[in-house]
């Protein structure tokens, strides 16, 4: 049996205990640590999430494989970016940052949709990257904090030599 992942929680307030719980949920997932600056608040969330508490975000960041960021929306960024800069994975409570050019963002696979595949054709794959990739964003989200109440979502086509959306 392999241990759990780990999860370092950056942001302790109600929705970041709530994020952190929805995804301590997940067999295979522990909550390792989490930092908020508040060392009163810091001690009281460890106690109460049975986690260490990180003296610092960089603190933090030494250990988990993976960071949820739930923190107030001007922290996202930064905090996210300091995450990623370490090779973590990193959740970000939305929004990811508090602009749209602050907020450029990408999850791909190696590769491109290639032409001449099934994959590069509308009528072989009407919902484009959404059901190629982001069902299973959505399956993640869902699993760890429950049904969708409401949805949105928007593709564009800005990359790949086909003629569907690939964004």
């Amino acid at each position: 049996m392999t241990d759990p992942v780990g999860l370092g929680l950056v942001g302790v307030g109600m929705w970041g205990r709530r994020v952190a719980a929805a995804a301590i949920r997940t067999p295979g997932v522990r909550l390792a640590s989490c930092f908020v600056r508040d060392p009163d608040a810091r001690a009281n969330a460890a106690a109460e999430l049975g986690c260490r508490a990180a003296s610092s975000l960089d603190g933090l960041l030494e250990d988990p494989p993976a960071v949820l960021v739930v923190t107030p929306n001007h922290a996202h960024l930064d905090t996210a970016a300091a995450a990623a800069e370490r090779g973590k994975h990193v959740f970000v409570e939305e929004p990811i940052a508090d602009t749209m050019e602050a907020a450029e963002a990408s999850f791909s696979l190696p590769g491109a949709f290639a032409p001449g595949t099934w994959r590069s054709h509308r009528q072989t794959l009407p919902g484009g990257p959404m059901t190629q990739l982001g069902v299973h964003h959505a399956d993640t989200l869902q699993a760890w904090l429950g049904p969708a109440v409401r949805v949105q979502g928007s593709t564009a086509h800005l990359a790949a030599r086909v003629e569907i959306d690939d964004v």
